[in-house]
């Protein structure tokens, strides 16, 4: 069995922005004009990965699209407090959508996260399991 040959391709900011299998083009990543990656095309796979920042500079949403007839196959959105700490994770299918709650306590350590709006449907509580587990 004979090993695919990888090559790449680097951007200004130092980037690994483009990869090649066997001489043909398989990734693709495209930056900003500050080196942020805006988007990425996997052409092994026919994805196309769109990236979406806030003005601080944290990912905000993702989405996977088919780049053959640009069909939203997944999208990531991410919201955070004002510590930065992860406070909702939202992922949306063309079948429907979940949404994951986070809570952090003091020391930003994560506390609790929960599916949907109801506190009382929780997951975990990490604190709870912490205390238990030092006990």
């Amino acid at each position: 069995m004979e090993l695919a040959k990888s090559a790449f391709a680097y951007d200004k900011f130092g980037n690994a922005n483009k990869k090649y299998l066997n001489e043909t083009l398989a990734f693709e990543g495209i930056t900003d004009n500050t080196g942020t990656v805006s988007r990425a095309i996997d052409h092994t796979n026919n994805l196309q990965y769109d990236y979406t920042y806030d003005s601080t500079d944290r990912l905000i949403s993702s989405t996977v699209t088919n780049s053959n007839n640009n069909q939203r196959k997944v999208m990531f959105e991410y919201n955070f407090d004002l510590n930065n700490n992860m406070s909702k994770f939202i992922t949306l299918t063309p079948t429907g959508h979940n949404k994951v709650f986070y809570t952090n306590g003091k020391d930003n350590l994560l506390m609790n996260y929960w599916k949907g709006r109801d506190t009382r449907t929780r997951l975990i509580s990490l604190f709870e399991t912490l205390q238990f587990l030092s006990e």
